[in-house]
């Protein structure tokens, strides 16, 4: 079975992406997010198969029952916002311990999957392609010796640095702190360049034009995957239920939106903010045919002056007495000036972009 991995930038569609591929007769996936980095890690010398189906339950127990699932509102699947599923545990543990003969990482993850799917009433006869929501490359790194492929979700830079920081502004706030901006920023510069370095076949997805161009994006992907195009990948669904995006975006998202159109709030930024972020990601934008929302015009010393999110933050650490952060913002102010110089190369070879 083929391994396809999925991650990208801050808020460019990663789980959307992952719910397009539910129900496809061909594709075994969870419900959400895997870090088989971490799991593996916790049952690398374990070879008793019924330990390791039941630790996985334990650490996944969002897959078995998705009421518990309340950051991707999988507690509120269905036309009516009122269903979930429940998977049951003793048939995948059955499955997988008839399934698992040989104690590997790759066999492992390959049944773990197909005693999901089989738990799930599909026919795992059927299953060709293995899909593993990674989230970010830092999950990629301690299983690279696998053999697989990256799907890698983009969208405009300046919107996915917006919408993370305001959402999560919004939804958790304790969260929103100077390592959460640096790595939001840092994933925006460097992201592609690290998967890079993994040596792996990537594959960009444009979240704007999966929504616009939807049916043609999806078929050159199961050209990718080597698997037949279905109808189904036009729906936005986990267990074959409707998906209305995660709550971070305080609002419901009905699937395919045909008028989807990169943005960003202007309350976050300056106008030079914008002309010194758009600069330094001049060879991504025009590769990936993104538009500026500015001219790409910098004056050398605005680089140095704080950005206005950067502001918004600063100030909710004073306001909330949060010492420890404030002492550190010296530091991340220069590392984001540093980190930003850096990732700038006209010369990188970007992985071309499915369109």
């Amino acid at each position: 079975m083929k391994i396809f991995c999925i991650l990208g930038l801050g808020r460019s569609g990663v789980d959307f992406l992952q719910s397009l591929f539910d129900n496809h007769p061909n594709i075994s996936q969870f419900p959400g997010y895997f870090f088989y980095d971490q799991f593996w890690k916790e049952i690398e010398s374990v070879e008793n198969p019924e330990i390791i189906a039941e630790t996985f339950i334990k650490r996944h127990q969002r897959f078995f029952n998705s009421k518990i699932y309340l950051i991707e509102r999988h507690n509120q699947l269905g036309d009516r916002k009122n269903d979930s599923f429940i998977i049951n545990k003793n048939k995948f543990k059955k499955k997988f311990i008839e399934l698992q003969k040989i104690i590997s990482k790759r066999s492992i993850l390959i049944n773990l999957h197909c005693a999901y799917s089989y738990a799930s009433g599909e026919d795992i006869k059927k299953k060709k392609v293995i899909v593993i929501n990674i989230h970010n490359i830092n999950h990629l790194k301690n299983i690279k010796d696998l053999d697989f492929e990256i799907f890698f979700s983009i969208r405009h830079p300046i919107s996915s640095l917006s919408s993370g920081f305001k959402h999560w502004l919004n939804y958790s706030p304790k969260n929103v702190d100077n390592w959460f901006l640096n790595y939001q920023i840092n994933r925006i510069y460097n992201g592609i360049k690290n998967c890079l370095a993994l040596k792996k076949k990537i594959y960009i997805v444009r979240l704007d034009l999966l929504h616009t161009k939807n049916k043609s994006i999806m078929m050159k992907i199961c050209k990718k995957m080597k698997i037949k195009y279905n109808k189904i990948l036009s729906k936005s669904t986990y267990h074959n239920l409707r998906w209305w995006g995660d709550k971070l975006s305080n609002k419901y998202l009905n699937g395919i939106n045909n008028n989807f159109k990169d943005t960003y709030d202007s309350n976050f930024f300056f106008n030079k903010d914008i002309q010194y972020l758009e600069f330094y990601l001049t060879p991504f934008i025009k590769k990936y045919k993104l538009k500026n929302f500015s001219k790409a015009k910098i004056i050398k010393f605005k680089k140095i002056l704080p950005l206005k999110i950067e502001l918004i933050l600063w100030k909710k650490l004073i306001y909330n007495f949060n010492f420890a952060q404030i002492f550190l913002i010296p530091f991340y102010w220069a590392k984001r000036i540093i980190l930003i110089e850096k990732s700038y190369n006209k010369k990188i070879n970007y992985p071309e972009m499915i369109k």
